[in-house]
């Protein structure tokens, strides 16, 4: 069953995240590829006593209806910018109480994901030529898919 984030998310933080216990959600959209793909799962934590950093994913909502999962990038005084790892452009100011969650842990086919995603340093720093990037593995991960070796049998090639 799909719910929109409009009602889920309420419902997250006034029966799991205000109250202490975590919420596992699924990934949709692709603005954080290569680092979260659609379908991937999320466990967001509250805030709570965290210090907001550079690096951290986390769960914000962006205007009344608009909730947004992208990595900090910068943090000054009250206030941070956020960007999606597909993206070129910073969103912000956001400031903590926007902030809907914590990503503590993530999963991509059950195998869990390290967090801070390594290399996301340098994938910020690769912002200009993200886009070229991401089509250029696009194509590559296709040309695999297309000359892919056929699997043996015995030794043998199999018909």
């Amino acid at each position: 069953m799909k719910v929109p984030a409009q009602q889920l998310i309420p419902l997250l933080q006034e029966t799991a995240l205000n109250r202490g216990t975590r919420a596992r959600l699924t990934v949709t959209g692709s603005s954080m590829v290569p680092s979260l793909h659609e379908g991937d799962q999320v466990e967001l934590a509250a805030l709570g006593d965290h210090r907001i950093t550079p690096g951290d994913l986390l769960l914000v909502q962006r205007d009344a209806a608009t909730y947004v999962l992208h990595r900090v990038v910068r943090v000054a005084d009250a206030a941070f910018w956020m960007l999606g790892d597909a993206q070129v452009h910073c969103e912000g100011p956001f400031t903590p109480a926007q902030v809907v969650g914590l990503v503590v842990a993530a999963w991509h086919d059950s195998r869990a994901l390290p967090l801070p995603s390594p290399g996301w340093r340098l994938w910020l720093w690769l912002r200009p030529w993200r886009a070229p990037l991401i089509r250029l593995g696009v194509k590559l991960r296709r040309c695999l898919a297309c000359c892919r070796i056929p699997r043996t049998q015995g030794g043998r090639m199999r018909p």
